[in-house]
């Protein structure tokens, strides 16, 4: 017995001094994964045909798709066999290398470790076998996305072909996080570059299901003292080649009909031949549309205003010239409803959807415009007969009245605002009236104006590098803080610019350069291939401090 307890101690005391110690677990893994060695090496000439290739890692990778991570140049489509072994990636052709030939192997930065950590960026290794090595290298960045891991950057030598689309790319790098690239040991020849998120894996750009963006130039490589180039810049986009149709009409009043869509849409200049409201027991004659537009805060939708059609009657709206917001075209089997008119009286007054800046607002910016949404077609010539804003004291401030549609008016200071002044409008419903007479019930809006003495302005000048190119240029600083801050000017050719009554803080600096003359940016198109047009985005940030104008920010197109 005595021999038992004495055992029992003994235990328990080992049992408790087991437990002293570490915790178990220890630092959490957030190291990625990185290539350690290679076979062959980096830069190694002469490789054999029959060579296998093996690079190790400097820990364990996941195999879930490995074989998608791996980018092979030249392309050997199926002909190869890519494993992983534990810390290593083998790659076997079931054909020889072609002798003479630089390859390139990219991994890409969709490897991760056990613990998901992904390789920080892509790993390139390039070896020959003969007794050289190409040299020729692009390199750029994406802008725009938070994460730019596992999108990709082709490369097409023109000579060969250049569709996405439809053939395997020269060389394929994926980009870092934060959008930078750089494409290595290319052969001598010029390239075009397509930035592709390959959702699909496939080495084939998608329409609608894969973002692509371009560059302004292509990649020159043949000079052999210029075979380094820099500067090819992207933005993504998607493309839409899906068409829009017509999904649905509603008569809001005797004269008044919306037209509903399954996608933003657009109309040209004159609405009679957008929209055509169509009478079945007399097609020969159209009802009389004196207006047509798209919702300002809801571009699904088409605002018809008519010739009071006639109660009872069997009528046709036909859409099929609109267009979607993107330039697709209608779909024709699904341009055209029926319906019924009915006799419709408005007794509801309109209300304001939507007011920019948001009523009560403190420190509004001195350039800033009033817009105002309403909910329904309002009349336009007693508004803005008797619409106007003042100070507190009953100043007035000078203002341009622009109606953009019959749903959404702006007010315009002809001058910069006040400074730290209150403002305010009154809305009277002897005069805030929809088409039918309603009136919008009283209301009194206000906004507070910045301080001026807070503000500052950022300046300089544009270059552009080809003094061929056309087109106005828009200047724009953003803040590189989380708020949405920003400024921005257009000047009718290169020159000097000046953004004015600028908030402290820092910000980002961009241009482009409009070619098409539509004041948008334009993402270029695939095919058939037409370029982006020129971007160029500051490579340091711009602090503005309060009563400090910040000179001198020179940026140049190339």
């Amino acid at each position: 017995m005595k021999q038992f307890v004495s055992f029992l101690f003994i235990f328990i005391l080992v049992s408790s001094c087991a437990k002293q110690g570490m915790p178990p677990g220890g630092p959490v893994d957030k190291t990625a994964p990185s290539v350690l060695e290679t076979t062959p090496a980096s830069g190694e000439l002469g490789v054999s045909q029959d060579s296998k290739i093996e690079i190790c890692f400097s820990e364990s990778v996941q195999s879930k798709n490995i074989h998608e991570a791996v980018f092979i140049t030249p392309y050997p489509g199926e002909r190869v066999k890519v494993e992983l072994k534990g810390r290593r990636v083998c790659i076997r052709f079931d054909e020889p290398l072609i002798s003479d030939k630089t390859y390139v192997i990219t991994l890409g930065t969709s490897i991760a470790d056990l613990r998901n950590n992904a390789m920080e960026e892509s790993f390139t290794l390039a070896f020959s076998t003969g007794d050289k090595i190409d040299r020729c290298s692009a390199s750029g960045r994406i802008y725009g996305e938070k994460d730019a891991t596992g999108i990709d950057i082709w490369a097409y030598d023109i000579a060969i072909g250049a569709d996405p689309m439809m053939a395997d790319p020269e060389y394929i790098v994926q980009c870092a996080k934060n959008g930078s690239f750089t494409m290595t040991h290319m052969s001598p020849a010029t390239y075009r570059l397509f930035a592709v998120h390959d959702r699909f894996k496939d080495r084939r750009y998608q329409p609608v299901e894969d973002r692509f963006g371009l560059t302004f130039f292509d990649a020159d490589l043949q000079d052999t003292l210029h075979c380094v180039r820099d500067g090819f810049l992207f933005r993504l986009t998607g493309e839409d080649t899906l068409q829009p149709a017509l999904t649905r009409v509603d008569q809001l009043a005797s004269d008044i009909i919306r037209l509903g869509f399954n996608m933003p849409v657009s109309l040209d200049d004159s609405c009679s031949h957008s929209v055509k409201i169509i009478d079945v027991d007399n097609p020969e004659k159209l009802v009389v549309i004196y207006s047509a537009f798209v919702v300002p805060y809801a571009q699904d939708r088409v605002m018809v205003l008519t010739d009071s059609i006639i109660a009872g009657r069997n009528y046709l709206a036909d859409a099929s010239a609109l267009y979607s917001s993107m330039g697709t075209a209608m779909d024709t089997s699904a341009s055209v409803i029926p319906f019924t008119a009915e006799s419709r009286i408005d007794t509801v007054a309109p209300r304001l959807q939507a007011i920019y800046p948001l009523p009560a607002s403190k420190g509004i910016p001195l350039t800033s415009s009033f817009i105002f949404n309403f909910n329904e077609p309002v009349d336009t010539t007693k508004i803005a007969a008797n619409i106007c804003m003042a100070d507190t004291m009953g100043n007035p401030v000078q203002l341009h009245t622009q109606w953009n549609t019959s749903m959404q008016l702006s007010l315009i200071p002809l001058a910069s605002l006040p400074s730290k002044t209150l403002l305010q409008t009154h809305l009277s419903r002897d005069w805030m009236i929809d088409l039918a007479g309603n009136g919008l019930a009283d209301t009194l809006l206000y906004w507070t104006t910045l301080n001026k003495d807070t503000l500052s302005e950022i300046s300089g000048y544009i270059y552009d590098a080809d003094s061929l190119r056309r087109g106005a240029i828009q200047i724009m600083a953003k803040s590189a803080d989380k708020h949405e801050t920003s400024y921005s000017q257009w000047i009718e050719a290169p020159g000097a610019y000046k953004l004015s009554d600028v908030l402290p803080g820092i910000y980002v600096l961009s241009c482009y350069r409009d070619r098409d003359g539509n004041r948008e940016y334009s993402h270029g198109k695939i095919k058939p291939y037409m370029p982006a047009e020129r971007f160029l985005v500051g490579s340091d940030t711009v602090k503005v401090r309060a009563r400090w104008p910040n000179e001198g920010n020179d940026l140049k197109l190339h």
